[in-house]
């Protein structure tokens, strides 16, 4: 895994700050190293915890969690809409900077917008695009094609869904996701079992754990997802 900046985690701490300065009470992580990390946990298991800081998602290993207060059920319910809400004001436009934004085409059904997707350099799928999912979820044929295994307990992780209840699923990362000309590295996904019952015409849902990676806009007159990458490209660890 690439190495993460002490400029970039200071960042990171302060913009978790601003985007929770307003909020009653966020999930509060306290770490072994004195670090404080505030959002919302949207996945947890025996060996890690995975927090929603607004702007990206963080891994922390239970072993370097000292204590953790948690908010109550209705609280978290508020806090996952005020974050869908800012990434939604956020990405109503893209800044102006040197990189060009990368075009990817896409199709719609039924309303959905479905674009092309390229899983770990060599899986090919079509996602549904969703906004409001913090995670990406895969099917678990996608899952099969990409050697994870449906029965590793160690995977296992109580999942906080899109619609607020948690559910039961197996968590893990894939090397790369590539839209289009835009890719990704170190991108957590779950696995959905029943995603095919729910939408047949898709391998999955590419939510924000993708998407959080640029500052994108939909162009639906010319079928495009414009996407321009608005920081490092590895998801935060502790």
């Amino acid at each position: 895994m690439h190495k993460i900046s002490s400029c970039f985690i200071l960042a990171s701490f302060f913009l978790s700050f601003l985007i929770f300065s307003t909020t009653a009470c966020a999930d509060t992580v306290y770490t072994r190293d004195k670090r404080t990390w505030q959002g919302l946990i949207i996945a947890e298991n025996k060996h890690q915890v995975w927090l929603d800081l607004g702007f990206d998602i963080a891994i922390i290993k239970k072993e370097k969690i000292i204590r953790i207060l948690r908010s109550d059920s209705q609280t978290a319910k508020n806090i996952s809409a005020e974050l869908k809400t800012k990434r939604q004001k956020r990405n109503q436009m893209l800044l102006s900077r040197d990189q060009k934004p990368r075009e990817v085409p896409f199709e719609t059904f039924q309303g959905h917008i479905l674009v092309q997707a390229l899983l770990n350099g060599h899986v090919k799928s079509k996602l549904l695009l969703d906004t409001g999912s913090t995670f990406t979820f895969l099917s678990q044929e996608i899952a099969s094609k990409l050697g994870i295994p449906n029965d590793n307990k160690g995977l296992a992780a109580q999942v906080m869904t899109s619609d607020g209840r948690s559910q039961k699923m197996l968590v893990s990362t894939l090397r790369t996701v590539r839209v289009g000309t835009a890719e990704a590295r170190d991108v957590m996904v779950a696995i959905l079992p029943k995603m095919r019952e729910k939408t047949p015409f898709a391998d999955g849902l590419l939510g924000v754990s993708f998407l959080s990676r640029y500052n994108f806009k939909i162009d639906y007159k010319r079928s495009k997802l414009i996407l321009e990458q608005n920081r490092p490209n590895e998801l935060p660890k502790t």
